[in-house]
């Protein structure tokens, strides 16, 4: 275990040059505290029930960050009956996910033995879920006629699930002819997948494939597969996935009658490999999310195709995307393919990217950009101080990149309301704190102070300016100082600090006479309060493009047009910029609460 913990201090490490590499989200940083291997190591000194749960979290961060042998090792350790009913399933689901990526099937099995062996209450979707890893584990064996078999009794116990389709039409392509025909079973879903499967496999051009596929819908129109094609035969046929809207009350229909100009069909451009595949994922879920939240309230929700930006060029994807009748794109993620795009005249297709070019200015017609920026946060603490009379400010910022870039944001914006800077100390995170501290203060006492940093760092400044009898001092921070997660033992340091969020994560500061924005897909994505809390701002962050790529039209046409997202209140800017407004909250007795300025008395 020892080199394990080496392996992660060198993935925390990683994690905080990422926050200021060049091709990652402007969002994405880490110089925190919350890292796989804090969690394991205070796992070494808890009881065996909290250590196990601890390194349920530990691992989940490493699958996160792309670590997935490690994460399944420490996975594999769990005694899975010490967990919370909830934490189980969680085990479950994740380690026979990373038993199917790392060709360990005995892990799989292992998982979804929770299915048969323990009185846990699952989630259709996650019974779901457990089923298809467990066929897939026997596919990954070579049986896949015992895997077709598993899945198909399982939409039949499911009242023809289409949830299924994707799964049993992938196992169904890797059985030969004779196997096909040895599926169990001789009822309409089992005939109809065998026609289904024979009529692909003999028919080879597009257009006589669409022709039979569509003849067989007809033959077979309560079949789940004709009313949700599999998505890979979909493709090949160059057909809609969903062709019948479903007439059940349950799952409205997506034709809902959309506003005019709204989007019906929208293109997504992210990774499926690499760095920011993590991050990508997260975003899907968001966009997936609030897809399923607007169908079940009967409102128009276009549909989503995702496309990979690491298998094709960018105009590859736009040509694909376009044959297929997108009328809007979300992505790019990666920053430089931003900022490649941003040196074009125009796009092939309305584009929402979910970040920010390098360019000074985005004159690309057609382009929009959103992204969760710091820079945004310390550009509004300027402002937000300024309001409350303060003119003279001390800044305390990391010295990498980032927070070089912070810096300069708060600088500019704070110099252009013709205030002044006392003195501004960029720290080493991992160096003590007294010592920024003490330098910070060398100069006197400025009327605030601008601080960027993570929690664990941040908690450790008022202390210190308090033993320098610099207490009562005005303290303006970014999001990144709060986990994220009420914990007023650990944050009572903090009491008195400003700092802005996101809405989804201070759900203090709403109720029923002020909702907090798209509350339906929050309490989905975080149904037990335990979701993971970086990649909760990812999903909200999806929730909101996949809002925004249905008014792009309407931000375009109307300047002052806002959207009171999950990341906040979004308006469009002259560069086609999405620039967000944030709620602001303020540390009483360590927990966040609603706040107004406060300058110097």
């Amino acid at each position: 275990m020892r080199d394990a913990f080496q392996r992660l201090a060198g993935l925390a490490l990683t994690a905080t040059l990422l926050g200021g590499c060049a091709s990652a989200p402007s969002f994405f940083g880490g110089f925190g505290s919350n890292s796989p291997e804090r969690l394991l190591t205070d796992a070494q000194s808890q009881p065996l029930p909290q250590a196990t749960a601890t390194r349920l979290k530990a691992a989940t961060l490493l699958s996160q960050q792309g670590e997935q042998g490690l994460a399944l090792s420490i996975l594999s350790s769990l005694d899975d009956r010490l967990l919370s009913p909830q934490d189980r399933i969680q085990w479950a689901l994740l380690t026979a996910r990373l038993g199917l990526e790392q060709h360990n099937s005995g892990a799989t099995f292992k998982a979804v033995a929770l299915l048969e062996n323990s009185n846990l209450s699952l989630a259709t979707e996650d019974r779901r879920q457990l089923t298809i890893y467990r066929a897939q584990a026997f596919g990954e064996q070579g049986d896949h006629l015992k895997a077709a078999s598993m899945l198909l009794d399982a939409q039949r116990r499911a009242n023809s699930d289409a949830g299924y389709n994707d799964a049993i039409w992938l196992q169904l392509q890797l059985l030969s002819n004779p196997q096909l025909s040895l599926l169990p079973g001789k009822d309409d879903l089992s005939i109809g997948w065998q026609e289904l499967s024979t009529l692909a496999r003999s028919t080879s051009q597009q257009d006589a494939l669409q022709a039979a596929v569509r003849d067989w819908q007809q033959r077979h129109a309560q079949h789940p597969a004709a009313i949700q094609l599999p998505a890979a035969l979909a493709q090949l046929a160059g057909l809609a996935a969903v062709v019948t809207p479903p007439t059940s009350t349950d799952t409205p229909s997506s034709n809902a009658q959309a506003p005019t100009g709204t989007p019906t069909r929208i293109a997504v451009f992210l990774p499926q490999s690499g760095s920011l595949a993590p991050l990508a994922k997260a975003i899907k879920a968001g966009i997936d999310t609030q897809r399923s939240a607007l169908l079940s309230a009967g409102q128009p929700a276009p549909d989503v195709d995702y496309y990979d930006t690491t298998t094709a060029t960018i105009d590859d994807l736009y040509a694909q995307a376009k044959t297929k009748g997108a009328q809007v794109v979300i992505g790019p993620l990666d920053k430089d393919a931003v900022t490649a795009l941003e040196s074009r005249s125009d796009v092939t297709l309305p584009t929402l990217a979910l970040n920010y070019g390098s360019s000074a200015q985005n004159a690309t017609q057609s382009l929009y950009e959103y992204g969760l920026s710091a820079e945004d946060e310390a550009r509004q603490a300027a402002q937000y101080a300024g309001d409350a009379g303060l003119t003279q400010a001390s800044l305390l910022t990391p010295d990498n990149d980032w927070g070089h870039r912070v810096e300069d944001a708060f600088r500019q914006q704070w110099q252009y309301q013709n205030h002044q800077i006392m003195t501004a100390v960029r720290y080493a995170p991992t160096a003590p704190v007294s010592g920024s501290v003490k330098t910070l203060a060398a100069t006197g006492r400025p009327q605030m102070v601008f601080m960027f940093a993570m929690p664990e760092y941040a908690r450790q400044v008022p202390p210190f300016l308090k033993y320098l009898h610099m207490d009562n001092l005005p303290i303006y921070a970014t999001s990144h100082v709060y986990t994220g997660r009420a914990n007023a033992s650990q944050d009572s340091d903090l009491n008195g600090v400003l700092f802005p969020n996101i809405p989804w994560y201070l759900p203090e500061l709403y109720n029923d006479s002020n909702p907090m924005p798209y509350k339906d897909s929050y309490q989905r994505l975080n149904a037990d309060g335990k979701a993971s809390i970086t990649l909760l701002k990812l999903n909200a962050m999806g929730v909101d493009a996949y809002e925004l790529a249905q008014r792009l039209t309407r931000f375009n046409d109307s300047p002052d047009t806002k959207l009171e997202g999950a990341t906040g209140t979004l308006q469009l800017d002259a560069n086609h910029r999405f620039q967000r407004q944030l709620p602001w909250a303020r540390f009483q007795q360590g927990r966040p609460t609603p706040a107004q300025p406060t300058s110097q008395s």
